[in-house]
């Protein structure tokens, strides 16, 4: 290869600048960091959980984690790399840990819910390249936006799958006004949520 074709290559930033650039705000950054790191954080959540779901929704979660709690990053404490593999293999943990304590968990997690499939409709898998992780940082920050009482009927639907009935009960509240808090906490959310593009892979 000559100088000329070396100079034609182009550079690929290493995890550190993406993560300093994520750090920033920068969303293109977090695509990125996604597409780098998923599959090994993908393969090491699978080797933990020992089912392929489970591992996709930890990924998942890890990527929501990253971008909610960017700032906390610290480079001089590590790489990129190592601070997503720790980060995978604890939230990995507390999902085995949450499935011994309660075990009809696995059954429930893959009932989907109303509100999951309304929020996620865009996307046919898990697998559909950065678009779940980053569609669920999007939702996180829509959901930030809703009133208390809206925010937390809504996080109770959408990220732990309980129904109506089942939030009703945690929260100790009449089911006519859950169902009222969700149905204007989605309306929200599409507002929120309606230009969003969402690319499918090819």
């Amino acid at each position: 290869m000559n100088d000329r074709e070396q100079a034609e290559v182009p550079h690929l930033p290493d995890g550190s600048v993406l993560m300093a650039a994520v750090r920033c705000g920068d969303r293109r950054a977090f695509r990125a960091l996604y597409d780098r790191f998923s599959p090994e954080v993908l393969a090491l959540c699978e080797r933990i959980l020992h089912h392929r779901a489970d591992a996709e929704d930890a990924v998942a979660d890890v990527f929501w984690e990253v971008w909610q709690r960017r700032d906390r990053y610290d480079a001089s404490r590590g790489g990129a790399r190592p601070y997503l593999m720790t980060l995978a293999r604890s939230r990995a943990i507390d999902r085995l840990r949450s499935q011994a304590a309660r075990p009809e968990s696995r059954t429930e997690s893959h009932r989907r819910t109303p509100e999951q499939d309304e929020l996620t409709g865009a996307i046919d898998s898990p697998e559909d390249s950065a678009a779940y992780a980053e569609l669920k940082v999007r939702v996180a920050a829509a959901l930030a936006e809703l009133d208390d009482r809206q925010r937390e009927a809504m996080e109770l639907a959408y990220y732990e799958g309980l129904s109506h009935q089942q939030i009703a009960e945690r929260l100790t509240a009449p089911l006519g006004t859950v169902k009222t808090h969700i149905r204007k906490g989605l309306a929200k959310l599409r507002f929120a949520l309606q230009h969003i593009h969402v690319d499918r892979p090819r």
